[in-house]
C-alpha cells in the first residue's frame, strides 16, 4: 500500500478520546479512497513533503507545518502530491475502533491480499472492521454500507437472499477470526509514548 503507521496515542492510553499516529506514505502512492467518519473529526498535520488534501469540496496542496481538519461526515482523503515521500501526523477524535481497522488492513497487506492501490477481494476487505471503525466510502450511501436501511438480508428480503446473506456473514466471521490471529502474530502499530 506504500504506507507506514506508528501509533502515538490510542484509545487505551487516551480513555477513548483520540487515536494519534505518524503516517508515512511513499511518493506516488495511491491515497485512501474518499471516505467519511460520521462521528469522528480527522486532523492531518503535514510534517514533511507535499500532501494533496481533498476535504470539504476543496482540493489543495499542503506543505510542512500546515494542517487540514475534516469534521464528522465530511468526505476527505490525503496523499502524496507527487513523487516525494510524505510524513504526517493524523488524529481521529474520538478513537472508536479505528486502530483495529488499521491493524487488520495492514495484516491483509502483509499477507499479500491487497494490491499497491489498496484494493483486494471485497470479502477479505470486509474483515477489516471498517464499519465498526466508522470508515465509509463517500460515494456509497451509508445505509448500504451499514445495513441501517434494511439492506440485503433484512426482514422482508426474499428468503433465498436472506440465507445467502447469513451464509456470507458466517464466512466473514471466520475470515475475520483468521485475520485477527494474523494481526496478533505480527503487530502493525508500534506504540511509542510521547514524552513531553
Amino acid at each position: 500500500m506504500g504506507m507506514r503507521v506508528t501509533c502515538r496515542e490510542n484509545a487505551a492510553t487516551s480513555n477513548g478520546e483520540v487515536l494519534s499516529f505518524n503516517l508515512w506514505m511513499r511518493g506516488g502512492a495511491t491515497p485512501p479512497p474518499m471516505h467519511v467518519h460520521p462521528h469522528q473529526e480527522e486532523r492531518i498535520a503535514v510534517v514533511a513533503g507535499a500532501v494533496r488534501s481533498r476535504s470539504g469540496g476543496s482540493d489543495r496542496v499542503l506543505s510542512s507545518g500546515e494542517t487540514v481538519v475534516s469534521s464528522p461526515g465530511q468526505p476527505h482523503t490525503v496523499g502524496p502530491a507527487g513523487d516525494e515521500d510524505v510524513e504526517m501526523v493524523a488524529e481521529l477524535r474520538p478513537a472508536l475502533t479505528y486502530e483495529q481497522f488499521i491493524e487488520r488492513s495492514f495484516a491483509l497487506d502483509r499477507a499479500g491480499h491487497v494490491d499497491a492501490k489498496g484494493r483486494g477481494n471485497p470479502l477479505r476487505l470486509a474483515t477489516t472492521g471498517a464499519r465498526n471503525a466508522e470508515f465509509f466510502l463517500a460515494r456509497i450511501p451509508l445505509g448500504i454500507q451499514t445495513d441501517d436501511a434494511g439492506g440485503y438480508g433484512a426482514r422482508g428480503s426474499p428468503p433465498r437472499l436472506r440465507r445467502a446473506t447469513l451464509n456470507a456473514a458466517a464466512q466473514l466471521r471466520y475470515i475475520g477470526k483468521t485475520h485477527d490471529r494474523l494481526a496478533k502474530q505480527s503487530l502493525v502499530l508500534v506504540m511509542t509514548p510521547l514524552v513531553e
